[in-house]
């Protein structure tokens, strides 16, 4: 019984990377003129935009719950090791982070300085929800950690991580430029939601390469 509830719920991680790319997509045709290129997917619920209330409705709540519920399937998928409680630990993380960030909403154009409280909490919990993706995407990369039998899964881990920094970087210095920001936001968030769902997959159906 326990190993069908960990299945299931291991399942979310394969439906975040698909409902995130239909949200978004799904948000912004409600707003004409959005442009996925140059904006960022939180300014689809920024304060005052047409979407304000539908778009943590659609992406930041379920994606959330999705990632929380994976947290809990890990736990359970995963063998008896000392470091599963803090790697399914960083899934819930993340989880809490995007629900946090569709209850405190960004001003318009996401300012990275300045801007109101609410948008100060939103850009520290968009910082939670990398730091801890990307935590949990670095320890399956690391062989002390022991998470994994498979050095293929393990480079692939790297690249992914590796990947979203470097867009993620670049991102930042869009957002000064005002060109492309959407773009490499999605580019560095869709790699490592990407990376969860080859994880997902691999927990489900090929649990003795992907896990230990």
């Amino acid at each position: 019984m326990q190993n069908i509830v960990a299945s299931l719920l291991v399942v979310c991680g394969i439906v975040v990377f698909p409902w995130l790319v239909f949200g978004v997509y799904y948000a912004g045709s409600l707003t004409p003129e959005f442009n996925h290129i140059s904006q960022l997917m939180s300014e689809l619920g920024a304060k005052g935009s047409r979407t304000e209330n539908l778009s943590p409705m659609i992406n930041n709540y379920p994606i959330g719950c999705f990632f929380i519920g994976f947290g809990f399937g890990a736990y359970l998928k995963l063998p008896k090791k000392k470091h599963k409680a803090l790697v399914s630990t960083l899934f819930i993380i993340h989880g809490l982070g995007s629900i946090f960030a569709g209850v405190f909403s960004c001003d318009i154009g996401c300012p990275l300085v300045g801007g109101s409280i609410e948008q100060s909490f939103h850009s520290l919990s968009g910082l939670v929800m990398f730091s801890s993706l990307g935590m949990a995407c670095l320890m399956w990369s690391i062989p002390r950690y022991n998470l994994t039998e498979s050095k293929v899964f393990r480079l692939f881990s790297i690249i992914c991580l590796v990947s979203a920094m470097v867009f993620l970087l670049i991102t930042t210095v869009s957002l000064f430029l005002g060109e492309y920001a959407g773009l490499f936001e999605r580019l560095s968030y869709g790699i490592l939601c990407a990376w969860l769902l080859v994880l997902a997959l691999g927990m489900i159906h090929r649990k003795n390469v992907i896990t230990r």
